[in-house]
Parts: structure tokens; sequence; C-alpha cells
């Protein structure tokens, strides 16, 4: 999966206004939703390629939007 924190840079501050960190968690619920879609059209190579076996790759995909 990416690392979201290197592709998004930090987490918004608290200080940030409510619409700006809505934004920021919309941006990263999506791309974990994008994340778990394309290692799902993975086969089994290349999940071998990335070092993972296509159990892990299944639980991973089978989790919910919400959960890091």
């Amino acid at each position: 999966m990416r690392d979201l924190t290197s592709t998004l840079g930090t987490a918004p501050r608290k200080t940030g206004s409510f619409v700006t960190r809505i934004m920021h968690t919309l941006r990263i619920v999506s791309m974990r939703r994008q994340s778990r879609l394309d290692l799902g059209r993975l086969d089994d190579r290349l999940l071998r390629d990335v070092g993972l076996d296509p159990a892990s790759a299944n639980a991973e995909c089978s989790r919910h939007f919400w959960q890091d």
C-alpha cells in the first residue's frame, strides 16, 4: 500500500478549519479504498513481487475504508 503520510504530507493541524480537516480525511479514505482495490487486482506473481501472500492481500482488501 502507498504511504499516506508521504503522499499527503503531515496530518492537518488542530487549528485548521473544519472543512480542511474533512477534506483531508476524505482524501485518506479515498486513497485507502483505491489502494485496496488495486491490491485486489494483483495476481499471485505480482503479490509475491511486493512481498505478500494471497491470504494477506485478501485480508487487507476485506478491511473497511475507515480501518487503518
